[in-house]
């Protein structure tokens, strides 16, 4: 048997995911032809006794943190075609992936909704009252700060998408 004729093997990948979306990173992963073999629900509880506050040094109070998240394992073959040409779109792929998530757009539509707008109207209304120039500062920085990020989302999501149509001939879509 020669070296063409044996089977060039396979590679895995883990990934953690929330519960929500184990549906979309399948479909994300199978464009790089990943194919799923196995998924768990994790629950992760941690359970442990605080004391209570400056006031109330005697209380005790029992704690618990609940963690829920997906996980979803990965593999594909080594040999199909344009395989280094897939590893090198992937490499770039992935990484805008994970800066939109950061920026607050989700995979469940495919990034398309912009970040969402974290303005604290209580926050203005109080600076408002106590002098009206603190709230309007307050404002004019959150809404540039806002078109800042929807800029960062908007030029991301771009290249995402022009990554996925100038490659798609090597693409699984």
């Amino acid at each position: 048997m020669t070296q063409a004729q044996r089977a060039v093997g396979f590679e895995s990948k883990h990934v953690k995911c929330d519960v929500d979306e184990v549906q979309a990173v399948i479909k994300q992963h199978e464009i790089f032809f990943w194919e799923p073999f196995g998924t768990n629900t994790v629950v992760s509880k941690d359970s442990h006794l605080e004391q209570g506050g400056v006031f109330d040094r005697d209380t005790i109070y029992s704690v618990t943190v609940t963690e829920r998240f997906s996980t979803v394992d990965f593999k594909r073959t080594k040999d199909i075609p344009n395989y280094q040409e897939l590893r090198a779109v992937e490499a770039k792929y992935f990484p805008l992936v994970s800066q939109l998530e950061r920026l607050g757009s989700s995979s469940l539509d495919n990034y398309a909704t912009p970040p969402p707008k974290q303005f604290n109207w209580i926050a203005f209304l109080i600076l408002c009252v106590i002098y009206v120039l603190p709230g309007v500062l307050y404002w004019y920085f959150k809404s540039e700060k806002y078109k800042k990020i929807c800029a960062e989302w908007q030029a991301l999501k771009t290249s995402l998408d022009e990554l996925v149509s100038q490659n798609n001939q090597i693409l699984n879509v």
